[in-house]
């Protein structure tokens, strides 16, 4: 398929690509961000959606930091598999996406048994002649005594033909305690496809867990009526959104 075929608001130009797959590339070297070798546990990632932020001026900036209290509770966060389908205009096109960090925070117990958590969003360019699919590791932080949640990063990723974006969530125990590395994944799609996320501009969740979102939840009114962050919600905070003109 020729590059002219790739019709989003801003081609994807070969050296914009070629700059991207070299930073992933390099990404792939960085030490203890890579999936465990061996026995690994897989399982799908849960995502949730933020109900309404497609609608939000600027997604891109999480509305919960600045709500006021009287607000909170109407922040409704659906499982994203459960919506009926995505945005079809991102099919085969550059989305861009911002990983914003750990939601609601850093919580050192809840966290206290993991080494480090990776997640891997996966390029896909056949139209450039690259068959397999490139990992870029995107988001990482690592836990333990000296943790590091990892800083806000945004970059501009190309979905596939059908809409579908894949990504991975590696999440690895401490080494001294006998839990097995976990890798939750998921398969974004434009579509109707029953059990898989949608793709659409707004806000996501990336559980730690794997029946993070099982259900619908409130942000953050759960955290008043606990009289604490509910750390069972911890997550990865993302944000979508379409291509402007001048991102690249």
């Amino acid at each position: 398929m020729s590059q002219s075929h790739f019709t989003g608001k801003m081609p994807l130009r070969r050296r914009d690509f070629l700059a991207l797959s070299s930073a992933a590339a390099g990404a792939a070297l960085l030490p203890g961000f890579s999936a465990a070798d061996g026995l690994v546990r897989e399982h799908g990632l849960s995502v949730g959606y933020l109900e309404g932020s497609d609608r939000l001026d600027d997604v891109f900036q999480l509305p919960w930091r600045d709500q006021p209290e009287e607000e909170r509770d109407s922040q409704w966060v659906v499982p994203a598999h459960s919506l009926i389908a995505g945005d079809s205009s991102m099919a085969f096109r550059l989305i861009k996406i911002k990983l914003h960090g750990i939601f609601p925070a850093m919580p050192p117990r809840k966290l206290a048994t993991l080494s480090s958590a990776c997640l891997t969003v996966y390029f896909h360019a056949p139209w450039l002649g690259i068959p397999e699919p490139l990992p870029f590791y995107a988001w990482g932080a690592r836990f333990g005594s000296q943790p590091t949640s990892g800083s806000p990063v945004s970059f501009v990723v190309p979905t596939r033909e059908d809409g579908s974006l894949g990504m991975a969530f590696d999440i690895m125990p401490q080494p001294n305690r006998d839990a097995i590395p976990r890798r939750a994944q998921a398969d974004f799609t434009v579509d109707s496809w029953s059990g898989r996320p949608k793709l659409q501009r707004g806000i996501y969740l990336l559980g730690f867990e794997g029946n993070t979102f099982a259900r619908e939840r409130t942000i953050p009114g759960d955290f008043a009526r606990a009289g604490s962050p509910p750390w069972e919600l911890c997550s990865v905070a993302m944000s979508v959104d379409h291509l402007e003109e001048g991102d690249i």
